[in-house]
């Protein structure tokens, strides 16, 4: 494979963007949700329903709940940006042509994954904004005590959003792989939801719950939810951090792998 049949690929899958519609809907609608559960959640916080009215608070435990939008979103756009191919049998003429399958796929993966990345950073954009304009970023103090300081708080939300990032991307490549097995986008996007329907009752055993890739998108945000709050982390930071860029790697780098040997003996008579 050669460098330049991923960027085909990506050069294709933008000039497609471009005549799109939901290039232009999607991240309109995720704009849109985002801003409504930020102010759904402020609005309970402020009546002390739950948690505090704080903007580090807030912005962790909104985009907690916008990361399962963006994870939903990484696996419909996977699904139809490579089960899509074989359905509509417009994988025929790419891979006739002098693009290789591993250049093909990979340039599909990357193009997805920015997409997703986007949509992602958008929402936290969105998010932070909105508390930076109406809450405010401050220390969280007990009394006179400074429990953390707001440089300690707002460099642990941009962490955070990163490690999340990177966790959606390995859902990315979990799904590309699986899009490979199906000749529709809808056999596969069933079997991931099905999975995803299991994989809260595997949770519940502590020995396979760090091994899940539902553990590395969700932990980050929720143990910076903790830190907010003044509660005792879940973790030390330096396991999230390891556990995370080490976890969803792993699932990554062995999608992508399946993956690629999966397109190499794939068969296009359909």
């Amino acid at each position: 494979m050669k460098n330049r049949d991923v960027a085909k690929v990506m050069a294709a899958e933008y000039l497609k963007l471009k005549k799109r519609k939901t290039t232009l809907i999607i991240p309109a609608v995720v704009a849109t949700l985002s801003a409504l559960m930020f102010l759904a959640f402020r609005f309970a916080a402020n009546r002390d329903w739950f948690g505090l009215p704080s903007g580090f608070f807030l912005s962790s435990y909104s985009l907690g709940w916008m990361v399962n939008l963006a994870g939903l979103l990484a696996v419909i756009m996977t699904c139809f940006h490579i089960s899509g191919e074989f359905a509509l049998s417009t994988v025929k003429p790419a891979w006739v042509r002098p693009v290789s399958r591993k250049g093909w796929f990979l340039g599909k993966y990357i193009s997805v994954s920015g997409a997703v990345a986007a949509i992602f950073l958008l929402a936290a954009l969105i998010v932070v904004l909105l508390a930076w304009v109406l809450c405010g970023f401050s220390p969280l103090l007990e009394k006179d005590y400074v429990v953390h300081t707001a440089s300690d708080l707002g460099g642990k939300l941009a962490l955070v959003i990163w490690l999340t990032l990177w966790a959606l991307l390995a859902l990315t490549a979990v799904t590309a792989m699986i899009a490979t097995w199906f000749n529709r986008p809808g056999g596969a996007i069933a079997l991931i939801v099905g999975m995803s329907l299991v994989l809260p009752v595997l949770a519940i055993f502590d020995p396979l719950k760090p091994f899940l890739l539902s553990s590395y998108l969700s932990q980050p945000l929720e143990q910076m939810t903790a830190m907010a709050k003044g509660i005792s982390l879940p973790f030390a930071w330096g396991s999230l951090i390891r556990r995370t860029l080490v976890g969803a790697g792993v699932w990554m780098i062995i999608s992508l792998f399946i993956g690629i040997r999966s397109i190499d003996k794939k068969e296009i008579t359909f």
